[in-house]
């Protein structure tokens, strides 16, 4: 009875003070989606393939053209051999192999050209996949096997069991046989080919050539299973002094990445890169703090205005532990009916955002991070306004004639303030500077006619 009765008073509190109420609940609706996407959409482009089972410990190494300052994503096929062999900090290596582009056939039914991968024994091992159907360990042992994915499967056998067992020719074998069916990559992974297949070519042409022109050839992606707890720095110099040691490329520099920062390590076709995603993060929590101290602004004005009706209800029997409660109980209500009135604009505004920002949101990660999120920013806004609130019913306060002023300004609400201008005026700035600079790009004369 006490608690409905709290929750009545909240309500009747939340209708009298109607457009402070409003700004609280939009303001803090907005705050919280923003920052909901960001870190949603951060946390998704820094986890590319993090769900692999030893991605921790998974590098992708990487040349730097010592003249150009030019990326290589493909290194010498001889460059994973000698890690193997020379470095007890490399537990194995898997390569990719160039791709050939190549028509399958089924009979006489052509298959186009699908996105095949070709690969070694190792790949699975660092790459597992859910499999459908078919061999599950060791998937690829000879050159007449392959694996596909559940969309080929179903886009031209209809089912991945009718797809098994299937003898497809290509442009390079007559005979290649289905032995598995992988389920699909999920969308947050580097590795989206349609079909895999044992390399030939690239290993053949090492053993043709000498040790010489094989460190000239560029032409293989390699990834290297590390030992637990490597310095990567430490490894990356003792790396390229054996390469410098040995003569074998002096023109390249060794990098190494995890595997989680390989899409952005190499994506300068992405529409966004991750500094801009990290920079709408941080403004989102910006903003979510601008939130918070408006937030607690406008409680603390609503409960000074009420210090008539705290004082009748002190001086009928009221004492401090249940003003306190009903304040931090009105509070709540507002926080519910924010998170309420976020969820449902989440739920009608992540359509747009994806196709804005051209990114993929998971949708059940996206609440749940809000609700995390929203609890969080709860309990922040508990343990701050409680001390205040404490302050405010003390009896020595209620008691006094007049009370407490509701034109006084506390020392918190200065602060926060301050602070809210601060970040406002920072907002400012940076719109204006970056005004400037697309202003400054487009009315640039480059010396020629766009």
């Amino acid at each position: 009875m006490i608690l409905q009765h709290y929750i009545k008073i909240a309500f009747r509190n939340l209708t009298k003070y109607k457009v402070q109420s409003a700004i609280s609940i939009v303001g803090l609706a907005i705050g919280l989606i923003c920052f909901t996407y960001g870190w949603n959409w951060y946390r998704y482009e820094t986890n590319y393939d993090g769900f692999y089972p030893q991605s921790e410990q998974i590098y992708r190494i990487y040349g730097i053209d010592k003249q150009t300052g030019k990326k290589s994503e493909e290194l010498p096929l001889i460059l994973a051999r000698k890690l193997k062999k020379d470095f007890p900090e490399v537990i194995e290596t898997t390569q990719i192999y160039s791709k050939y582009g190549s028509t399958f056939k089924y009979g006489e039914t052509r298959l186009e050209d699908p996105d095949e991968e070709f690969i070694d024994e190792q790949y699975f091992k660092f790459f597992p996949r859910p499999v459908i159907c078919g061999k599950r360990d060791d998937i690829l042992k000879t050159l007449d096997e392959i694996a596909v994915t559940r969309s080929f499967a179903v886009k031209y056998f209809k089912t991945p069991e009718e797809a098994l067992g299937k003898t497809l020719e290509n442009g390079y074998r007559k005979s290649i046989t289905i032995v598995s069916v992988l389920e699909d990559s999920p969308n947050n992974s580097m590795m989206q080919a349609d079909v895999y297949e044992l390399d030939k070519f690239d290993r053949d042409r090492e053993n043709r050539i000498t040790d010489e022109k094989q460190w000239a050839l560029l032409n293989t992606k390699i990834y290297l299973l590390l030992a637990p707890n490597i310095n990567i720095k430490a490894f990356e110099k003792k790396i390229n002094s054996y390469i410098v040691e040995h003569e074998y490329n002096k023109s390249i520099l060794l990098k190494l990445v995890p595997l989680t920062d390989v899409r952005h390590t190499f994506g300068s076709e992405l529409t966004f890169n991750l500094s801009y995603i990290r920079t709408f993060t941080i403004t989102g929590l910006l903003l979510l703090l601008c939130v918070f101290f408006n937030f607690t602004n406008l409680l603390l004005n609503r409960i000074y205005l009420r210090n008539k009706e705290m004082k009748l209800r002190n001086a009928i029997g009221a004492d401090k532990k249940n003003l306190v409660i009903q304040l931090l109980l009105e509070l709540t209500l507002l926080v519910g009916i924010s998170f309420l009135l976020a969820s449902c604009l989440l739920e009608l505004t992540a359509g747009g955002f994806s196709h804005l920002f051209d990114t993929t949101l998971q949708r059940k990660l996206l609440f749940s991070h809000l609700c995390i999120i929203a609890g969080i920013s709860w309990l922040t806004l508990m343990i701050v306004s409680l001390p205040l609130f404490l302050h405010f019913v003390r009896a020595s306060s209620l008691l006094i004639s007049g009370g407490i002023s509701p034109t006084r300004k506390s020392g918190y609400r200065k602060i926060s303030m301050t602070l809210q201008l601060c970040i406002c005026i920072f907002f400012l700035m940076s719109t204006f500077i970056m005004f400037r600079q697309i202003s400054f790009m487009k009315h640039k004369n480059l010396g020629f006619q766009k």
